[in-house]
């Protein structure tokens, strides 16, 4: 829930976002923001507790899925309203048809079936059936949906990520330097070659959830060098699990700190391309792009 921070702080300077669109967590993040219902949303998810949370999800019979996810989203239901055509902004949540491969950007409709096709993660949460589609994770096409931004009418487009990238977009040092500031080293953690032994822990839950996050990470690096931003908000975060919502505190924190260290450059970057005269007289659309692909605890 990183980009909750980087919304608020996108927000407090006075960067008016006209859409949104997201992808898995982004998506839910997304329809909180379009219907400005973003501080109600940060309000329930810093309420969780690890039981509580872990209480929100429904097991399912394993044919489809491990979970259903609907108990989840039932309680987060009134902070992202009923209808994407009533929502206060323009909003699209990025979904995989499994049957095609097509990717699937839902602008019209539920929006709880919008969230919950794009958070359906294979493996973890059972695919959502709506319009006709059997649809999971948008993840699997459009990890950081700049195109889908573009195509609501975005000309600036700010892509919030958690996902690791590697490459020229995000620089591995700027990255470490950032996580060492949030999170100091603790000097207690045993040392790298010590801790074989927990990949022999791993459940099937953990190695779906990893392997999706590689998948998206490889999908969104190859996307990003045909689509890219107007900027891209890059936030390191911790490592994390599918439920570890209870930490929304800590993960706002985080977003909150990488969006204050970018907002000059935002600011620069979103001047050169957009003149202020031009954004004073209304003249133009902007958007920022809540996308963490298959990160939904991020």
């Amino acid at each position: 829930m990183a980009q909750i921070g980087a919304l608020e702080v996108l927000s407090e300077a006075g960067l008016t976002v006209h859409t949104v669109a997201g992808t898995s967590a982004g998506a839910l993040v997304g329809a909180a923001y379009a219907a400005r219902r973003l501080a109600e949303l940060r309000e329930s998810l810093e309420s969780l507790s690890r039981r509580r949370v872990l209480r929100l999800f429904d097991l399912a019979w394993p044919r489809e899925g491990l979970l259903h996810g609907r108990r989840a989203l039932e309680f987060l239901r009134p902070h992202f309203g009923e209808a994407i055509e009533s929502l206060e902004i323009p909003y699209a949540a990025v979904a995989t048809d499994l049957r095609s491969g097509a990717e699937v950007a839902i602008t019209s409709g539920p929006v709880f079936d919008a969230v919950r096709a794009s958070i359906a993660i294979p493996g973890i949460f059972t695919p959502w059936r709506t319009g006709g589609r059997l649809l999971v994770d948008g993840a699997l096409v459009n990890p950081i949906p700049v195109s889908t931004a573009t195509a609501l009418g975005a000309e600036f487009v700010i892509a919030l990520n958690v996902l690791p990238l590697r490459g020229p977009h995000t620089p591995e040092r700027l990255l470490g330097e950032h996580l060492r500031r949030v999170h100091p080293p603790d000097e207690s953690d045993p040392s790298p070659g010590s801790k074989g032994a927990i990949d022999d822990e791993l459940g099937l839950v953990e190695i779906v959830w990893h392997a999706s996050r590689i998948l998206a990470s490889q999908i969104a690096s190859a996307r990003l060098r045909d689509d890219a931003p107007g900027y891209l908000l890059q936030i390191p975060v911790p490592d994390l699990g599918p439920f570890d919502f209870h930490r929304t505190a800590e993960l706002v924190e985080i977003g909150r700190g990488c969006a204050k260290d970018a907002l000059p450059k935002i600011e620069q970057t979103l001047e050169r391309a957009i003149p202020l005269g031009r954004r004073l007289r209304g003249s133009w659309r902007g958007k920022a792009s809540s996308v963490p692909a298959s990160d939904p605890a991020a």
